[in-house]
């Protein structure tokens, strides 16, 4: 277990062995706040990456789209290599590590929750669309995130909790912001290519799961 928590993709300098440096997500946070008043939360994301909290919000929202264009970016080169997962063949630690984040980020993107500009997820990175994709057909992945899942696409309890979370933080994105994100996660089509759900017609956006289902278990995903 040691050994595998320390895998790196090879060619990669890693920031460190938690594999930070391909961490998305705290990028689209702060994309999701970027248009929103000055608070605490969205200063200090804003700062984590270099962004002036008090600077234009249009210039912000540049920044950080440039930011986690530059993350995705590291996953583009991690996989660029043919390799189906960070750590090989089959998902290791540090691969079970950031999957999450990688899907959470790929909700608040694809719901629109954030902008990261013209392009969507799948054409922005097509390697790591594809990585998360072939993932989200694992057994192990389908089983933490509830039966039916397999294949990705915008999962609207994720989207709806995200989105409660922002409204909390900056109330003054529910009509711009919060409210079309939500209504298009209930649509799905988070992404411009169409995905099947490999056994399972039954629309996973419409379906209701109990809490239990929906509690993501980190630690099966690499099963």
């Amino acid at each position: 277990v040691r050994a595998l928590s320390k895998v790196k993709p090879i060619g990669l300098a890693l920031a460190d062995d938690n594999g930070e440096s391909l961490e998305p997500h705290w990028a689209a946070f702060a994309l999701a706040l970027v248009h929103g008043e000055p608070n605490g939360m969205r200063s200090f994301l804003l700062s984590k990456f270099g962004v002036n909290p008090e600077g234009d919000a249009m210039e912000s929202e540049r920044q950080l789209q440039e930011k986690i264009r530059e993350i995705l970016g590291r996953w583009e080169a991690a996989l660029a290599d043919g390799r189906l997962f960070l750590c090989g063949d089959r998902p290791g630690l540090l691969d079970c590590r950031l999957l999450t984040k990688l899907y959470l980020t790929y909700q608040v993107v694809g719901s629109g929750l954030a902008d990261v500009g013209a392009a969507s997820f799948d054409e922005m990175a097509p390697l790591t669309w594809s990585y998360l994709d072939r993932f989200s057909k694992r057994v192990s992945f389908m089983t933490s995130f509830g039966v039916g899942r397999g294949g990705v696409d915008l999962h609207a309890a994720i989207v709806r909790t995200l989105a409660g979370k922002i409204a909390k933080i900056s109330p003054e994105l529910v009509e711009p912001v919060i409210l079309p994100a939500l209504a298009k996660a209930r649509r799905g089509g988070g992404m411009s290519r169409q995905v099947s759900f490999a056994g399972s017609s039954v629309s996973v956006l419409s379906s209701r799961r109990s809490n239990t289902e929906d509690r993501v278990n980190v630690a099966a995903l690499c099963l």
